[in-house]
């Protein structure tokens, strides 16, 4: 995209705001925990646990109805996002569609004056401009630059012998053109450990409905870590269990209790998603009663739930179900030494609910509900260490000062180079830790807006 000259003084308006006020109602789902029946009258905008606090305020826009004709649940914020690229038309925009960019264009003293792209065609298209602005995405579709650059990454598949092959170090994401792209003209990648998102060396935490923060036991049927944090913030306990190892969660009754005392983070859109949350509840229900009309079959089969529902709205757990823990050891696959640890421990672990108190891992007070009223439900995994995830998308990116400005090694200015995005550094740390879900995204999108209105104004 660019403007003509320097008429684009004046900031356009939000997202939303030049969005059609009748697909908005469509296909926004704010997610905020529901007050009234789910949860007993609670309402939570700050959850504080584990030394971690998540906040609500996410925003998606999901097709329920199918309007778009690409399927029940699916991503509609193109059809949100085509009014802003509409508006940015209207003011004077121009888009290249189909033109990727493959050099930028810089003066005898550094400074970025543009960008060479080339056409479907082949044909290269030079763009003049005094701001350029990456905002080319990440690079996990490029496997060599996840190996070269993640060592989060590269480090666990070497501490687990997988072989270092790009092919298998892919993601979802781009192919790390816009970091090449400003590598190139001397920018410098902010410094490791850099931050991958959802990376992980076999099974994380066995996920019940809606991912709550129930106790997760291993193979001899001990919990071995804090398991009230949620998806990223306990990936890395994962990281050291060896390939083969039983692990099962397990909740009782009362999981609408446990549900309403978690944490936001990322996992969170099916249980403050009230429609969702009605095909969690209304599965848990069919799973009870298959199980309590013909328990000799249904008890060993087990069912399928949601979990995570995500889009499409498949069932993404097969849960276990029986009216006595001894009845749910055995179908999750607990024998011998290992069901009476898991018996033992949920014991040790309902002394200390009782006591207010989680004396072993420090579980905050207010998520130590027991598990002691039936019907029982658990799930089981065993952990394949065959291969690491290299991410949905990777967020690390080059180093930039608080106007997105470029820098180089020795802390200079890029003179007319910014990033915004997964193009952009120091967003996070390490890890990808979700403070709300779907804040990679949303701060991506703040970046965007900010550095326009900064570059508006200059």
């Amino acid at each position: 995209m660019r403007y003509p000259g320097n008429r684009q003084r004046q900031f356009g308006p939000s997202l939303r705001a030049v969005a059609s006020q009748e697909e908005l109602d469509e296909y926004s789902v704010c997610y905020n925990f529901p007050r009234g029946r789910f949860y007993n009258g609670e309402n939570h905008y700050e959850v504080n646990h584990s030394g971690y606090t998540s906040f609500p305020g996410t925003v998606s826009y999901r097709d329920f109805n199918n309007k778009l004709g690409g399927g029940e649940n699916q991503p509609a914020w193109k059809a949100i996002m085509l009014y802003s690229i509409d508006d940015a038309k209207k003011n004077g925009a121009e888009w290249l569609w189909g033109t990727s960019a493959v050099v930028l264009c810089q003066n005898a003293d550094g400074d970025v004056t543009g960008a060479i792209g080339q056409d479907a065609d082949g044909k290269y298209i030079k763009v003049n401009a005094a701001a350029t602005v990456c905002a080319a995405g990440d690079f996990s579709g490029n496997g060599e630059m996840v190996l070269g650059l993640m060592d989060e990454v590269r480090e666990l598949a070497e501490a687990s012998n997988i072989e270092l092959n790009p092919d298998n170090f892919r993601g979802m994401g781009q192919n790390g053109m816009g970091h090449k792209l400003m590598l190139w003209a001397g920018a410098v990648m902010e410094p490791g450990p850099r931050a991958a998102m959802n990376f992980g060396n076999g099974a994380g935490a066995p996920s019940l409905a809606a991912f709550g923060n129930y106790p997760v036991f291993g193979s001899d049927g001990k919990r071995f870590y804090n398991d009230a944090m949620l998806q990223f913030g306990g990936q890395g306990f994962f990281a050291r269990r060896p390939a083969g190892d039983h692990l099962c969660t397990i909740m009782d009754s009362n999981w609408n209790e446990n549900m309403a005392r978690m944490g936001y983070e990322h996992n969170v859109s099916s249980c403050t998603c009230e429609r969702e949350w009605n095909l969690v509840i209304q599965s848990m229900e069919e799973g009870v009663a298959a199980y309590h009309a013909d328990p000799a079959k249904a008890g060993p089969e087990g069912f399928d739930t949601y979990s995570f529902t995500g889009f499409g709205l498949n069932k993404g757990a097969h849960l276990f179900v029986a009216d006595t823990l001894e009845e749910l050891a055995d179908y999750l696959g607990y024998e011998g030494d290992a069901k009476q640890g898991l018996l033992d421990e949920i014991a040790h672990y309902n002394e200390m609910c009782a006591a207010g108190r989680d004396t072993d891992f420090g579980r905050d007070a207010s998520l130590m509900i027991p598990i002691e009223n039936g019907p029982f439900f658990g799930v089981s995994t065993v952990t394949n260490k065959g291969r690491v995830m290299s991410g949905m998308v990777q967020i690390s990116g080059v180093l930039v000062t608080d106007h997105n400005e470029v820098r180089r090694k020795d802390d200079s200015i890029i003179k007319g180079l910014y990033a915004v995005g997964n193009d952009c550094g120091g967003r996070y740390a390490i890890q990808y830790h979700t403070l709300m879900a779907g804040n990679s995204v949303g701060s991506a999108i703040t970046h965007g807006y900010c550095l326009g209105e900064y570059l508006g104004n200059l």
